[in-house]
C-alpha cells in the first residue's frame, strides 16, 4: 500500500508502518543521535 505512493515522502514517513518499524528507540538503541537532543544541547 505505501510501496509505491505518490503521495509524497512526507505522507509516507508518517505511515503506520514506518512509525512502528523505525522508532526514535530503535535508532537510540543502534547508537543514532537523536536529532532533537543535538538541537536542544545547543
Amino acid at each position: 500500500m505505501w510501496a509505491n505512493t505518490r503521495k509524497g515522502y512526507w505522507r509516507t514517513a508518517h505511515s503506520p508502518i514506518l512509525t512502528k518499524a523505525l522508532s526514535n528507540e530503535r535508532f537510540k538503541r543502534a547508537g543514532y543521535l537523536s536529532f532533537s537532543k543535538c538541537y536542544s544541547a545547543k
